[in-house]
């Protein structure tokens, strides 16, 4: 049982840090892009999935479609997301610059990564009473003892816990990273 909590909540982090790595912060990085939704061969696909993505320096990331009449859609499906930035498009290339941040908007960002990781903690908080509520159902159904009640309740609350706290770790490293210059 705690083997299946960890698993669910190991889930929930790494779902953090793949939007936290989405947030745009004056530093290039593919992770910004990759996972915007693009309309390609009748499917919403990634674009990490129809295209080969690098970051030659700090502040440019370089798209190339395998299928280059993919460019047009590519292009329109980071012009309408979040970010913010509409990319040029320089042959079958795009090139999407990265400006620098000012300080209201990484406010906004800092704001925005503390909403998520928010996000992340209820997921953990909701995990932790789901499995309760299994071992306390175990435990009236006298499938286990009080004392294995207790045991594994205690369990379930530090592996939370640790979750909770690695959640912590991952805000702390982004808002550092937003509001570095």
């Amino acid at each position: 049982m705690i083997e299946d909590t960890s698993k669910r909540m190991e889930n929930v982090v790494n779902w953090l840090n793949g939007q936290l790595g989405g947030l745009r912060t004056g530093t290039a990085s593919g992770s910004m892009v990759e996972n915007i939704k693009v309309a390609a061969y009748g499917n919403k696909m990634t674009i990490k999935s129809i295209a080969s993505i690098s970051v030659p320096d700090r502040s440019t990331i370089l798209i190339e479609p395998w299928d280059h009449s993919l460019t047009k859609v590519i292009e329109k499906a980071i012009g309408s997301s979040t970010l913010g930035i509409m990319p040029v498009v320089d042959g079958n290339l795009l090139k999407i610059r990265i400006p620098e941040l000012t300080g209201c908007r990484r406010d906004e960002l800092a704001k925005v990564a503390r909403e998520l990781a928010e996000k992340a903690k209820v997921r953990i908080r909701q995990i932790r009473r789901e499995i309760n509520a299994g071992i306390k159902k175990d435990q009236d159904e006298s499938l286990i003892t009080e004392d294995e009640s207790e045991k594994n309740l205690d369990a379930v609350q530090k592996t939370t816990d640790l979750y909770i706290k690695k959640i912590d770790t991952l805000l702390a490293w982004k808002e550092k990273e937003i509001k570095t210059i």
